[in-house]
């Protein structure tokens, strides 16, 4: 453990307790502090209501990320950290929009500096920044050095990175964040998430209070909504926080934990609704059972059927498009759950707005990877269709297209199956890139037998499909890769999840 706090305290925090004559005790400790943060309460009486109940436990420190958050309320008993609100912060953001955000903060500054004189101890530049990113130390340094030529304040970025213990040159100290689950805390200062589990947060509480006071200075910042309803309103837990204030340790009250309800197997419910689909499609549609055998065993014969149109059913190509579509989503919807933790997830919904637009980010990963794969497959049965002029009916298009998705019916089978087993990340884009070649090659495939219904031109609509289809393949591929505003939040949310 780095005693990270200490020496940038003690200068700007006269907080050291007093003896009886008035005197202030020794000034070489700043002892294990709690500090409440106000980022996520807008009721100005539950407030300053609160504020009165922490001050009786000795809580002296208000946490907080925007003026607003102390409007009309009394904070003479309070010192504060500004922490400024700019969350999940990528390199590339930095490089580019490092002058808006100096100047961001230095007016914030300015403002709050002046609004209430010596009482700002410390100032967050960033929370949960890209910092794994070999470029953002670099501008980050350079964003601090100015921060502080022109405030004097310590600062501090709050990581969402468990584990690491180097620090940012120009930062005094980093906020470690820690939720019931996150192994053994590597910093003096700590923002504390509970979980939406009560036992098992006041668990991971009563951990991180025995081993800071293990320690000779912390800091454990803790959300005021989550302070008020768990702690304030029990007098066990008031008492246990007064104590520890102290520098003593009480045995935590833990609720016992309510019996778990059945939860959906979604594993067992995404089998079913791909099986079913497939053995309801084939007591339908009879079709179906003649020309899939036929398809990947006796290509030439379907392609004559195809040709000389004997299959006139449309239904079951626009059902394998549709199966597909849903198939999609599932994949991202469990390679997400394999891949990111909460953190990683609310990382990419942040730089990803569009793709996460309801208030769960697996519904929103399922329904945009549904939405997005029915309109390309659209797109791409038109593209299809609409240069080659033998292929009179639209069903044709459909049947040369749609049926070598069947081999991703598989794929997904295949990360279903596994997904219980905690798979390697090597595993999990080894499925995503089968699938994705998959869907690459069955618009080619296609294309390469929709050319053998041409007499003339065949050359040039291979070129115009096939052709142009693999250079957007590789360019979207490509771009991915190194465009930093897709690449980088891909990489900062695996960083937080690992």
């Amino acid at each position: 453990m780095l005693p990270l706090i200490l020496a940038l305290f003690l200068s700007w925090l006269p907080l050291s307790p007093q003896n009886v004559d008035g005197q202030s005790t020794s000034e070489s400790s700043f002892g294990n502090r709690i500090a409440i943060s106000f980022d996520s309460v807008s009721d100005q009486y539950d407030k300053q209501e609160l504020l009165a109940n922490a001050s009786e436990m000795g809580i002296d420190i208000i946490h907080f990320t925007n003026s607003d958050q102390l409007t009309g309320i009394l904070i003479d008993d309070f010192y504060l950290i500004y922490q400024h609100p700019a969350n999940y912060t990528a390199a590339h953001e930095l490089r580019q929009q490092s002058g808006e955000i100096i100047s961001d903060i230095r007016n914030s500054l300015r403002s709050l500096m002046d609004q209430y004189p010596n009482k700002i101890l410390s100032t967050g530049l960033f929370r949960y920044p890209n910092e794994t990113n070999p470029q953002f130390p670099v501008i980050a340094n350079q964003i601090a050095e100015n921060i502080r030529e022109y405030s004097g304040l310590p600062l501090y970025y709050q990581s969402a990175v468990s584990g690491r213990t180097d620090l940012i040159e120009n930062f005094d100290f980093a906020i470690q964040t820690f939720t019931p689950g996150d192994t053994n805390p590597t910093a003096s200062a700590l923002f504390f998430e509970p979980g939406k589990n009560l036992p098992e947060s006041k668990q991971a509480l009563e951990k991180l209070f025995k081993q800071t006071l293990e320690l000779n200075e912390s800091l454990l910042i803790i959300p005021a909504d989550w302070f008020r309803t768990q702690i304030v309103d029990d007098n066990d837990y008031t008492i246990i926080f007064s104590e520890y204030l102290g520098g003593n340790l009480l045995p935590f009250p833990i609720p016992q934990s309510p019996e778990a309800t059945p939860s959906i197997n979604w594993n067992v419910v995404f089998l079913f609704l791909i099986l079913g689909s497939i053995l309801i499609h084939m007591r339908f549609q009879p079709v179906y059972t003649q020309a899939l055998p036929r398809y990947f065993f006796n290509h030439s014969f379907f392609l004559t059927d195809v040709i000389e149109h004997r299959i006139r059913n449309i239904f079951p190509g626009l059902i394998i498009l549709l199966q597909h579509s849903v198939i999609t989503g599932i994949i991202l919807y469990l390679t997400a759950d394999a891949l990111f933790n909460e953190r990683g997830l609310n990382a990419l919904a942040h730089h990803f707005p569009a793709v996460f637009w309801t208030s769960s980010p697996f519904l929103s990963l399922f329904m945009s990877g549904f939405l997005a794969s029915l309109f390309m497959q659209m797109i791409s049965v038109l593209w299809l269709h609409l240069p080659n002029k033998k292929l009179q009916f639209f069903n044709q298009t459909l049947n040369l297209y749609a049926w070598p998705l069947h081999i991703n019916f598989l794929v997904a089978t295949i990360l279903i199956v596994f997904h219980n087993q905690s798979p390697s990340q090597t595993l999990i884009f080894l499925l995503l890139s089968t699938y994705l070649i998959v869907w690459f090659m069955s618009f080619n495939l296609a294309a390469f037998d929709a050319a053998k219904f041409l007499e003339r031109y065949s050359l040039l609509y291979i070129l115009f499909t096939i052709g142009l289809h693999t250079l957007l393949f590789i360019f979207l591929i490509w771009f991915a890769a190194y465009s930093p505003v897709i690449s980088e939040p891909l990489q900062m949310a695996l960083s937080f999840s690992s």
